[in-house]
C-alpha cells in the first residue's frame, strides 16, 4: 500500500506540472526508461558496472532535412561505488543545422536511504553548432551570408537528482542550466537569435508482479521547456520471462510509441521504438524509428543484477 501510494503521488505531481509550462530542443528519446543517463546525470554509475549504449533515431523520414540523432553514452561506478562517472557524445542533424555535444557526468550515491539509493549528479561540457547556409536552395546566391557556414562553440552544465530502489525510481534533472545564445549571423542579419533553452525532466516508475513470468512497469516522463508546450510520456511496459520487454507510450503531443527490448544475454540488450504521430503531419512524416544497443562490462567479476528494471 505504501509503495502504491508513493507511485500515485508521483503521478499526480507530474500531471500537475505538465499543465504549466511553455520549442523542445533536446533530443526526444522514446527508450528513456532503459537509458537514464540521456536525461539525468545522477544516473551515472547506478548499474554498478561499466555500461555503454549506442542509439540511433530517425524522425519524420519523409521530410527533407528531418531530425536525425546518434548517441554514445558510457557510465560506470568508481572503486568505492559511491561515485559514478559518465560521458555523453551525441550528434543532431536538422536541416542545415548540425550540433555535436560532449558532456561528462559526475554522480554521488547515498546508499541505504529508505531501502534504496539517492544520487546527486552534475554534468558539464560543450556543444559545437554549425549552420551551413550554402545548403539552402536560394534564387539570390550573391548574399555573402548564405555562401558560408557558421560554427559556434558554447559550454553548458546541468544537474539532477535520482532515487531508486529495486522496483521504484523517481528523478528530476535540468541538463542545460545556461540559456546560451547561438548567433548564426553577424549583427542578427537574419532577424533572429537562437538560444539554448533550459529544459527540465521529471520521471518516475514502479514495477509490479502480475504472474510468475509477467511483470508490468508503468512510468512517466514530463518534459518542461520555456517557449514550448509541456509534454508527458505515459508508458506501460511488460516484462515476459525476465527477458523480453514489450510496451507502449502515449505522448501528450499526439504520439503513440511501440517499444520492444530483448535481453540477448545478461550483458547485452537490443531495443527498438517506433513513434506514430496522429497530428497534422501524420500522413507525411513516416513517423520515427529509434534503435539502441547496450552492453555491460563486469570487470569485478561480481554477479550482474539481471534483468535491470530501469
Amino acid at each position: 500500500m505504501r509503495i502504491a501510494y508513493k507511485f500515485l503521488l508521483s503521478t499526480v505531481i507530474l500531471v500537475i506540472l505538465s499543465q504549466d509550462a511553455d520549442g523542445q530542443q533536446l533530443p526526444v528519446f522514446s527508450q528513456y526508461m532503459f537509458n537514464g543517463l540521456a536525461i539525468n546525470p545522477a544516473y551515472a554509475g547506478t548499474h554498478n558496472v561499466l555500461s555503454a549504449t549506442i542509439s540511433y533515431r530517425n524522425q519524420w523520414r519523409k521530410f527533407e532535412g528531418a531530425p536525425v540523432n546518434q548517441s554514445l553514452l558510457l557510465h560506470t561506478p568508481l572503486k568505492d561505488s559511491r561515485v559514478g562517472v559518465g560521458m555523453i557524445l551525441q550528434n543532431d542533424k536538422i536541416g542545415i543545422f548540425q550540433r555535436t555535444e560532449l558532456y561528462g557526468s559526475y554522480a554521488y550515491h547515498l546508499r541505504d536511504i529508505l531501502n534504496g539509493s539517492l544520487s546527486f549528479g552534475l554534468e558539464a561540457g560543450f556543444g559545437v553548432s554549425n549552420a551551413d547556409f550554402s545548403e539552402l536552395n536560394l534564387e539570390d546566391t550573391d548574399d555573402p551570408i548564405f555562401l558560408r557556414g557558421k560554427t559556434i562553440v558554447k559550454p553548458n552544465a546541468g544537474a539532477g537528482i535520482y532515487y531508486k530502489t529495486r522496483r521504484f525510481f523517481l528523478g528530476a534533472s535540468v541538463p542545460k542550466l545556461i540559456n546560451t545564445k547561438l548567433n548564426y549571423s553577424q549583427e542578427d542579419v537574419l532577424g533572429f537569435t537562437a538560444k539554448e533553452r533550459r529544459h527540465t525532466f521529471i520521471t518516475t516508475g514502479y514495477l509490479f508482479d502480475v504472474a510468475a513470468n509477467l511483470k508490468i512497469r508503468p512510468s512517466l516522463l514530463t518534459r518542461l521547456v520555456w517557449g514550448a508546450p509541456a509534454t508527458t510520456d505515459f508508458n506501460l511496459n511488460c516484462l515476459l520471462y525476465e527477458r523480453f520487454w514489450i510496451g507502449g507510450t502515449y505522448r501528450t503531443n499526439q504520439d503513440i510509441v511501440i517499444i520492444i527490448e530483448y535481453l540477448i544475454t545478461p550483458q547485452l540488450r537490443l531495443g527498438y521504438a517506433h513513434d506514430s504521430s496522429f497530428g497534422q503531419i501524420e500522413s507525411l512524416s513516416d513517423n520515427a524509428h529509434e534503435i539502441s544497443i547496450s552492453y555491460d562490462w563486469n570487470f569485478k567479476k561480481s554477479k550482474i543484477i539481471t534483468p535491470r528494471y530501469f
